[in-house]
């Protein structure tokens, strides 16, 4: 019963043209990154050519990754968080608590959430993955440092800080030694799990919104917003030696990024604070949704 809910929240989200807009918001960005680092590449002896990893959208240290964390929220609410509103809108629970439990229809309706969402932005940036790897060279010219010269190997081993931390990690490390190429595959799919985790977690907060849509995009954008401004506050001041630097701004848990300080209790007990306002949300939906269509 739940897998064919779940196949049929699925079908009805993907479906939608909020799904379908997302997509090609998406995938023009991921395009246009390529096309942006093709044409400053001509005419530049291929052996300063920046790697073809160093080219993919998805980086912390990629030109316009910043930029883009700005409109990642709303992205992230268009494809599938609106859904409940609208169903609310139609008052079709009848409908649907008469032929599955309620526990099903919320259940399947988040882990439809999660994986419509996290499929979007994954087809989306496997073209931009695709197509950096197709064309840019494999020549080890990173933002690392050249392969086994000083700066790489100081990146790698967190030997070059201008500032202190209890994190002084790069992260998969081994794997980036083993493969550059899987080490950046890897963090498409961590990206895409986050995406469709607050893809999920933004779906949970309409139980409570119900009406007005706008509304939906406030949290996430806030919260997006807040962290990242009280990162680089907290950054400048471990710069000034005030204190040790640790990074709370879950964004840059989600791609490759060499500053350190990414702590993984922080990240951990981040992801459980979404999970657990998830539970708590459908918790209140179950109990309360029913009586407010009385």
């Amino acid at each position: 019963m739940l897998i064919h809910s779940i196949k049929t929240q699925l079908k009805i989200m993907i479906t939608r043209r909020e799904y379908k807009l997302t997509f090609l918001i998406l995938l023009g960005i991921a395009c246009y990154g390529f096309i942006y680092d093709a044409m400053n590449s001509v005419g530049i002896d291929i052996a300063m050519v920046r790697d073809a990893n160093d080219h993919i959208f998805y980086s912390g240290k990629y030109t316009f990754w910043y930029s883009f964390i700005n409109i990642y929220p709303f992205l992230v609410v268009l494809p599938c968080a609106l859904s409940y509103m609208d169903d609310y809108k139609m008052r079709i629970f009848p409908v649907y608590f008469s032929r599955t439990s309620r526990t099903t229809y919320y259940v399947s309706k988040l882990i439809a959430a999660f994986l419509g969402t996290a499929l979007v932005f994954f087809l989306a940036f496997l073209v931009n993955f695709i197509l950096c790897h197709a064309f840019f060279p494999h020549n080890d010219n990173t933002y690392v440092g050249q392969y086994q010269m000083g700066n790489y190997y100081r990146t790698l081993l967190v030997t070059n800080l201008g500032y202190q931390t209890d994190y002084a990690v790069f992260p998969f490390m081994r794997l980036y030694i083993f493969s550059p190429t899987l080490f950046y595959f890897v963090y498409l799919f961590i990206f895409s799990f986050m995406s469709g985790l607050l893809g999920a977690f933004v779906l949970s907060l309409t139980f409570w919104i119900k009406r007005f849509k706008p509304l939906a995009f406030i949290p996430l954008f806030v919260l997006v917003d807040y962290l990242m401004n009280m990162d680089a506050l907290n950054f400048d001041r471990a710069i000034n030696g005030e204190i040790y630097y640790t990074c709370y701004s879950f964004v840059d848990y989600m791609v490759p990024n060499t500053i350190p300080g990414l702590g993984l209790p922080v990240i951990l007990a981040e992801l459980g604070g979404f999970i657990l306002i998830i539970v708590i949300s459908t918790a209140y939906a179950r109990r309360c949704d029913l009586k407010s269509l009385q």
